[in-house]
């Protein structure tokens, strides 16, 4: 029978069974277990998402890098649709406002001037520039205004429209032009070429 050989036993433990001293046991604690599997658990979700971030960002570039031509391409489409709208909206409002003035240029004109000549009484001199188709329909208009029309000096001018009629005196002109109005709305309409992209019916508020 062999000999038993004493050994020295190092381990010492609390109450609550851990080990204080001497070799690790090789099992662990139930909650320690829990806290190590968390934290492995948090570590491995911000890896995932790290690399499924920085995917999503090369993807992004990618995308951004292939779209770069066709956005030049359709901001030109845009801008390109803006200003024929522009065109358009010049053309429109020349239609309507020159159907406007052939249809009614003359009562209007008419009316201007008696209007004009109310206001300025006690000027010495006038020159009244018109149409040579609208010196009819006033002069007879200033019949029933014989003070004021021994004071007026009819101009014709064949370069003017119908509609058109402008009002010299001491202190300055009054007029009315259709050319330069249409002048006018082609600038504001050219301005907004410059502006960012809006709705396009609103140029058509515009002219």
């Amino acid at each position: 029978m062999k000999e038993a050989k004493p050994f020295e036993f190092l381990t010492e433990f609390t109450p609550s069974g851990e080990v204080l001293t001497g070799k690790k046991p090789d099992f662990k604690r139930v909650e320690d277990v829990e806290l190590e599997v968390n934290q492995a658990r948090e570590n491995t979700q911000a890896a995932v998402m790290g690399s499924i971030e920085a995917r999503i960002a090369t993807a992004l570039e990618t995308i951004a890098a292939n779209l770069t031509p066709s956005e030049q391409v359709v901001s030109q489409i845009a801008l390109s649709l803006r200003n024929e709208a522009i065109d358009l909206a010049m053309a429109a409002s020349e239609i309507i406002a020159g159907r406007a003035l052939d249809e009614n240029g003359h009562a209007a004109a008419e009316e201007a001037v008696a209007q004009a000549c109310k206001q300025l009484r006690a000027e010495p001199r006038l020159i009244v520039t018109i149409a040579p188709d609208a010196e009819l329909q006033i002069k007879m208009r200033l019949e029933n205004m014989p003070d004021i029309a021994e004071r007026l000096h009819f101009v014709t001018d064949p370069a003017a429209r119908p509609g058109d009629w402008r009002i010299e005196f001491q202190g300055g002109a009054a007029e009315f032009n259709r050319d330069a109005i249409t002048k006018t709305v082609e600038d504001c309409l050219n301005n907004r070429k410059s502006d960012p992209i809006e709705d396009q019916l609103d140029l058509f508020g515009a002219a």
